[in-house]
């Protein structure tokens, strides 16, 4: 092959790379706007606005917490889940760029590409996993489903003293930023107890 077919097979391949990393950015961006609990946001919302002014800033509070938890999830199993599907179809092309014998490329050419697949698929995988992709998105995952207990039991209990829920919403946050450090167990002095909320 040429060296002028070589550089357009380089520019094709550059393409495909660029458009396949586009769709997946844009994929993450999209995650953001699927429907979440929205029951519970608008709930939160109401509850904002209530004579209490203290039962509207927990809410308040409450509401932004767990938007953020959440968004943070689904922003993080994007980018884990895009890494390890990236990484498996990497390795996996450069299998068949190796034995495919139609295509019309040297045996040069075809044993770079494919040695250029399996570089990236091994860069992608130590990236992801010394990024600890998974354990982010299971931290803010586990995280959000917590806050979205504690709203609903906030929703629910008529507590004169709704500001005793935020002792509770400090602690998960205190534990989700504990775990995404890796630092799972641990306790910082002076972390807050969670609420006892009385029995029904």
């Amino acid at each position: 092959m040429s060296g002028e077919g070589n550089r357009r097979t380089w520019m094709r391949w550059a393409l495909v790379a660029v458009v396949v990393l586009g769709a997946a950015a844009a994929f993450v961006a999209y995650r953001d706007h699927w429907p979440r609990s929205g029951g519970l946001v608008q709930a939160l919302a109401n509850e904002a606005r209530a004579a209490n002014p203290d039962r509207a800033t927990v809410a308040v509070i409450l509401e932004a917490a767990f938007s953020e938890t959440r968004a943070n999830a689904s922003r993080w199993s994007g980018v884990f889940w895009g890494f390890s599907f990236a990484a498996v179809a990497l390795s996996a092309m450069a299998g068949l760029v190796l034995k495919l014998e139609t295509l019309p490329w040297s045996d040069r050419v075809r044993k770079d590409v494919g040695a250029i697949l399996s570089v990236l698929s091994a860069l992608i995988v130590t990236i992801s996993t010394n990024g600890d992709f998974h354990r982010k998105w299971q931290a803010n995952r586990l995280a959000a489903a917590q806050i979205e207990d504690l709203s609903y039991r906030f929703l629910r209990d008529p507590a004169t003293d709704p500001r005793r829920h935020l002792a509770e919403l400090g602690r998960i946050q205190l534990q989700r930023q504990l775990e995404i450090v890796g630092a799972k167990g641990a306790e910082l002095p002076g972390a807050a107890e969670p609420c006892e909320t009385k029995a029904e």
